[in-house]
């Protein structure tokens, strides 16, 4: 009997911590979920949108601070996630946000 090639899955092929494949396929699958999303009343709102990825957020946020306290809160995006992407630790993702948190609260 041969042996299974080792295969590293989660790293490399694990999309938006549902999705097993590539992004066409993730685009995919997200299209087919859409609609049944966008018409269930018992999923809350926020569920119910599409979340921003980290890029997306630095595109149109003035600073990476807020691009990174935006994708965290509005996007769902954990504090794992981020660091990784910007190649960042955790907790210094986790002051830059509380950075920003306590600016907005400075500021209302």
């Amino acid at each position: 009997m041969a042996k299974a090639p080792q295969v590293s899955i989660w790293e490399s092929a694990l999309r938006q911590q549902i999705y097993l494949g590539d992004e066409p396929f993730v685009a995919r699958m997200q299209a087919l979920a859409e609609p049944r999303r966008a018409a269930a009343r018992e999923t809350p709102r926020a569920q119910r949108s599409r979340t921003a990825t980290l890029q997306q957020w630095l595109a149109v946020c003035s600073t990476r601070d807020e691009a990174l306290y935006r994708a965290h809160t509005e996007s769902g995006l954990s504090m794992t996630a981020l660091a990784g992407e910007l190649g960042l630790s955790v907790s210094r993702v986790s002051r830059l946000i509380a950075r920003v948190e306590q600016g907005l609260g400075e500021a209302g």
